[in-house]
């Protein structure tokens, strides 16, 4: 009897043992940390763009970031550029868990979960940069304002964006079927003229327009929404799922005295 109970004992042990190591051999590997580091690894050449933007009017300042995202722009000044502060602002809880996870980057910058529609950092800066930000605003009013608000005088903003040539808003609602089942914003076409007005009531001035171009082309993907480069009789350009064509540019804004 007791050489029967003891049989079933090991019987029971080694299903245990191998259902704990069936477990443990398909539990999924922790994502190595040269895939979480790649972005901040690996700049966009927007941020050399903007970086050398920033360097021809400022050797040293500190540098507001507005839609920091994850602050891949952040940790790429923090690595490349003489800062004296260097902030990042976005509205997404996780994306500023995700910036402050990671050490290299968040000891000794300020990431906050704020809107840039309205925040109150109670100091100024030098510099503030904002990409891709300004066309989720159906009016760009409130987030300029806050520019104003946190710009230092003779400090500089640099929005990064489409803008229109002609005198025409575009308000765009788009809903990407192949994807989502709600129509979403963020390809607003403000005109340069409601920029230059919105400007003239915040005491601050439009004093240059960069075109920013890639060094590669870039293909149709299988995401309609994402940009694609075209040749046109009037030179490269991009464009979208949405229809439109268009280029990046960079406005350089100063905050008067």
């Amino acid at each position: 009897m007791k050489n029967v109970i003891y049989l079933i004992l090991f019987v029971i042990g080694m299903i245990l043992t191998s259902a704990t190591t069936a477990t443990i051999m398909t539990v999924k590997p922790a994502v190595p940390k040269s895939i979480i580091t790649f972005y901040y690894d690996n700049p966009k050449e927007t941020f050399m763009f903007l970086k050398n933007l920033i360097t021809d009017s400022f050797d040293t300042a500190g540098v507001l970031d507005i839609g920091c995202a994850k602050g891949e722009f952040l940790y790429y000044l923090k690595k490349t550029y003489n800062y004296t502060k260097l902030a990042g602002i976005d509205y997404s809880e996780n994306l500023i868990a995700q910036a402050k996870a990671f050490k290299k980057l968040s000891d000794g910058v300020r990431l906050e979960v704020l809107s840039a529609e309205d925040f109150e950092l109670h100091e100024l800066f030098e510099v503030i940069t904002i990409s891709g930000v300004l066309s989720y605003f159906d009016n760009p009013f409130s987030c300029l304002e806050m520019i104003e608000k946190h710009l230092k005088e003779n400090g500089r903003a640099y929005i990064l964006g489409g803008f229109n040539d002609d005198d025409v808003d575009v308000l765009i609602r788009y809903k990407n079927n192949k994807y989502f089942s709600d129509f979403e914003s963020g390809w607003n076409y403000h005109s340069i003229s409601t920029i230059k007005k919105c400007l003239e009531k915040l005491n601050m001035k439009l004093i240059n327009i960069h075109k920013f171009d890639l060094s590669f082309e870039l293909s149709k993907n299988e995401d309609p929404a994402r940009s694609w480069h075209i040749n046109t009789n009037i030179g490269r350009k991009l464009t979208n799922g949405l229809g439109m064509i268009y280029d990046i540019r960079v406005i350089e804004i100063i905050k008067s005295v």
